[in-house]
């Protein structure tokens, strides 16, 4: 239920000058096994060349999904799906980099700038400061799969708004348990699947 995808939230500090951080460092929006406390979450550490900046939503609509791995797989299919909950986070060169290879960028996901909404800053208890208007701008980065890997196998699964932790420690598997022949085993060269050209546009809301 609703009440038991409610990750505990531990508030984290920021860096000082934060301005001068968001210049110096990435952005990135994350949604699945790399928000806090999930598998991934190691990636993104504090202390390892990342910091929690808050909690957003993308603005615009995609297709979140998963598969019977509980791997989530967020479609590069604008006005299908759902806003998409997430966790935003400043990021170095390296970091970002290392993120890449863990998302197959780019024989599988792709890495494009999306803008979000709703931000929650973590490292301070009012909302109402100039550098969430800052960030609320801001189109950090956001790994998705690109419009010509999207199948109709992806579209008949369950368009999620948020990818639920309580499901995560419940259902997914880590790479290393799954086939051999699962995508996640087999980034490197991976080849794009057939398309029917018309795929997208027939599950665009009108």
């Amino acid at each position: 239920g609703a009440r038991g995808c409610r990750a505990g939230v531990k508030r984290m500090i920021f860096p000082a000058s934060v301005g001068g951080a968001m210049q110096a460092l990435n952005v990135v929006f994350v949604y699945g096994t790399l928000k806090r406390g999930l598998y991934n979450s190691k990636f993104l550490s504090s202390g390892a060349g990342a910091a929690l900046i808050g909690t957003a939503k993308t603005h615009t609509k995609l297709p979140l999904i998963t598969d019977e791995y509980y791997v989530p797989y967020l479609l590069k299919m604008p006005g299908v799906g759902q806003q998409i909950s997430g966790e935003v986070y400043a990021v170095s060169d390296e970091v970002l980099g290392k993120l890449d290879e863990l998302e197959g960028v780019p024989n599988y996901y792709i890495r494009e700038r999306l803008p979000i909404k709703d931000l929650k800053l973590e490292m301070c208890e009012k909302r109402g400061t100039k550098l969430v208007e800052q960030l609320d701008a801001l189109k950090p980065w956001v790994y998705m799969m690109p419009e010509e890997r999207v199948t109709e196998e992806h579209l008949t699964k369950e368009f999620m708004a948020h990818y639920c932790p309580q499901q995560h420690f419940e259902n997914y598997i880590p790479r290393a348990q799954r086939s051999k022949k699962h995508i996640s085993n087999n980034l490197t060269g991976v080849q794009v699947p057939p398309q029917a050209p018309h795929l997208a546009a027939q599950y665009l809301s009108v």
